[in-house]
């Protein structure tokens, strides 16, 4: 069963201290490293269609130095990812009781 279907309007990344030529490397292609991460993380999430999960905010994220295109993509893919399927489940969670 695939996961939900998502749709990302934008993304923006601050990649200060990155080679220019390794970060448009790394987002270039990051779109399939990113459904694939997803994929993984949210195809056992219930997410009601149309549902609207405003902006998603990922800490900080700590590369090592030298990395190349491919280990800041999958980085970047993972920590989006994450940070994505986490306000999925907060956004699919049950409303709590405030008796």
């Amino acid at each position: 069963m695939p996961g939900p279907e998502i749709h990302i309007d934008r993304v923006r990344f601050d990649l200060r201290g990155i080679s220019p030529d390794i970060a448009r490397d790394a987002v270039a292609s990051l779109g399939p490293a990113l459904g694939a991460a997803l994929a993984a993380r949210t195809a056992k999430l219930p997410v009601a269609k149309g549902t609207s999960l405003g902006p998603v905010a990922a800490p900080a994220l700590h590369v090592p130095a030298g990395a190349d295109a491919a280990t800041l993509r999958a980085a970047l893919a993972d920590q989006l990812a994450t940070a994505i399927a986490r306000q999925i489940s907060a956004a699919s969670a049950p409303p709590t009781s405030t008796r």
